[in-house]
């Protein structure tokens, strides 16, 4: 799988996708700084939240091949500014989360956020019963 680093705010998903993708167990602690994992750099979601902590993204971004851009179906809003890609000089790919019990117009709600984030692609998925991973796996580990 190549490199990625996953940002989203509290709550996304961003742990539960690392784990899935990775295939280890699921552990719900908060993630309180940048974690790497096997090439999977995992951030706090506060680090999207607060404009203080953008500079991080945007350095952790260079260890990296693609940024996936996380955002829950059942979070209402994004907080993800339309062009935000453009602070990341690498692929950016978009991930909604939570989607088998999210209602159609909320899952149709984030992939627009995503999009108009600057994500080129968008996928939707739910981690915690694995429906649509293996689609984001294809296109992460180029198969």
């Amino acid at each position: 799988m190549r490199s990625i680093l996953l940002v989203g705010s509290v709550g996304a998903g961003k742990t539960t996708l690392r784990q899935r993708l990775l295939g280890g167990d699921f552990d719900y602690a908060k993630t309180q700084a940048i974690e790497v994992h096997d090439g999977v750099i995992d951030t706090p979601g506060e680090f999207l939240e607060s404009r203080f902590y953008k500079n991080a993204l945007i350095n952790a971004s260079w260890e990296v091949e693609s940024v996936v851009l996380v955002q829950a179906a059942d979070l209402r809003g994004t907080r993800f500014p339309p062009g935000f890609s453009t602070a990341f000089n690498r692929e950016v790919l978009g991930v909604v989360t939570k989607c088998a019990d999210a209602p159609d117009q909320h899952r149709e709600a984030a992939v627009g956020a995503l999009h108009l984030a600057g994500a080129s692609r968008v996928f939707c998925i739910d981690s915690i019963t694995g429906d649509g991973v293996e689609e984001l796996l294809e296109v992460l580990c180029h198969r």
